[in-house]
């Protein structure tokens, strides 16, 4: 064979399978679409927040008090609950500390304080009002909510502090990152506070939690649900925000899930869960031995 022939046999193979590789390049599109299109239908599959025929009452200004009665909450309807509460009572500017081993719920608690699912059975009173009752503006506004896992957004720094779409000016912005450690890394920054985001790929995991931190300390509200708030600093990071957020709770109602002793000190009762129920709620003093903290958490029958 020539190397013409060959020249000749390498070009018709090549447009022979060229439509084939473009069929595969069709059906990896298709796949994406097919994915996009599921989760837009599970997204309009969602409960409606304000539904037609609701008309939720207006509670603008939270003492910040919990009742819990006979309430249980389980992710799937066949499961074992996962949180079991007879009765719990969280007084208006309590500081508890919410203890106990992983898995024993107290995520779930929080999310269900927060507003953000719904107790399976029972009631949750803030304020003696049922929490589905209230405006979720006001709900919003006057419940701080910190997850363990922080979602950032694409777009600029300011962007992902103000979700709220608050007024707040650069001077209060810059405050707040003051109080979470991040102020001197954005003032040295080129950028500043049009700090460019790419979703979580160019902050690090301190630095996510900072943000997540700053955006309650702007909302300001009411009651504050912070879960392991300081599990990603490090420890000079830690001392300052245990220090600024010593003097910022003030008489707000603070609930704050830990594992760690410093963080400890924010508080005055402890709030133990286990197996998804309360072991305790009482004096912090009498629930843990500060100095085996480290090592695990030792009730006090």
């Amino acid at each position: 064979m020539t190397v013409g022939a060959l020249i000749a046999c390498t070009l018709l193979s090549g447009r022979a399978l060229s439509p084939m590789s473009r069929v595969a390049g069709l059906l990896a599109r298709w796949q994406g679409v097919r994915a996009a299109m599921e989760g837009l239908d599970r997204i309009m599959a969602m409960p409606v927040e304000r539904p037609a025929d609701r008309q939720y009452l207006r509670a603008p200004h939270f003492a910040g008090a919990y009742q819990l009665r006979d309430v249980t909450f389980s992710h799937e309807k066949d499961s074992p609950p996962e949180l079991s509460i007879a009765g719990l009572e969280i007084a208006a500017g309590e500081h508890a500390a919410l203890i106990g081993a992983n898995g024993a719920g107290k995520s779930t608690l929080l999310r269900l304080l927060a507003g953000f699912t719904a107790p399976t059975a029972g009631s949750l009173l803030v304020d003696n009002l049922s929490l589905s009752q209230i405006d979720p503006i006001d709900r919003r506004r006057q419940i701080g909510y910190l997850p363990q896992s922080v979602a950032l957004f694409q777009g600029t720094l300011r962007d992902n502090l103000l979700l709220d779409r608050g007024i707040h000016s650069d001077d209060e912005l810059m405050a707040a990152l003051d109080a979470v450690g991040l102020g001197a890394y954005v003032r040295r920054h080129v950028r500043g506070l049009d700090l460019r985001i790419h979703s979580n790929a160019n902050v690090s995991g301190g630095q996510r939690q900072a943000i997540g931190l700053a955006r309650v300390l702007l909302q300001d509200p009411r009651i504050v649900l912070l879960d392991e708030p300081t599990a990603a600093f490090d420890q000079i990071t830690e001392k300052h925000v245990i220090a600024y957020l010593r003097d910022w709770l003030g008489s707000r109602t603070a609930i704050i899930a830990t594992h760690k002793r410093e963080v400890l000190a924010l508080t005055e009762t402890a709030l133990v869960l286990k197996d998804g129920g309360i072991a305790y709620h009482g004096a912090l003093g009498q629930v843990i031995d500060l100095g085996n903290h480290a090592n695990g958490i030792k009730t006090v029958k």
